[in-house]
């Protein structure tokens, strides 16, 4: 009898790694003093701007997973992501978040596995490890196989252009508290 595949408790995607860029406090910082001020344009506008920033490496991100090289037929699951193959569903789901509010501000690179079908939710942290994987043939529970597939794509990615990154939230962060000075 076949089990159903149990579905993460969090709809981020499970054991990719959790990248977070966040300043030394002067993200902290800077907000408090917006808030102080009055200003909540401006945080907004600080938003806008470190998302601007992550969209470059939110491309690279998204082309990494994209070009895992692929081996075979199609499988059943392209019907399940409304005709998507799994590289390209991961890559649309992949997002960036800012917050700059409650204890952990900061940026956010993650996988947001609930527009994936429930029973896909582990597949980008599979895709993101050298490692073999079981699954069933085209959701034939009776027939499995092992395949060996994926490579680092999301921390890796993200990590290698993190000293520019955090660089060009610095900047953003100076232009903010050089505005509220004024």
């Amino acid at each position: 009898m076949a089990r159903a595949p149990r579905a993460p408790r969090r709809r981020t995607s499970p054991r990719i790694a959790d990248v977070t860029i966040s300043s030394d406090g002067g993200l902290e910082r800077v907000v408090a003093a917006l808030h102080a001020a009055g200003h909540g344009h401006l945080r907004a506008d600080l938003e806008k701007r470190i998302r601007q920033q992550g969209s470059r490496t939110l491309r690279k991100v998204r082309a990494a997973v994209r070009s895992i090289p692929s081996k075979g037929v199609a499988g059943g699951g392209r019907q399940q992501r409304g005709g998507r193959g799994l590289r390209a569903a991961v890559a649309d789901a992949t997002r960036i978040a800012t917050r700059t509010r409650g204890k952990r501000p900061g940026v956010r690179f993650e996988v947001r596995v609930s527009r994936l079908p429930v029973e896909q939710w582990r597949l980008p942290a599979y895709l993101d490890q050298q490692a073999r994987w079981r699954h069933p043939v085209y959701g034939n529970a009776e027939v499995w196989v092992r395949q060996r597939t994926g490579r680092p794509w999301f921390g890796a990615t993200i990590r290698s252009d993190e000293r520019q990154f955090a660089a060009a939230v610095q900047q953003a962060l100076q232009d903010t508290a050089d505005r509220i000075t004024r």
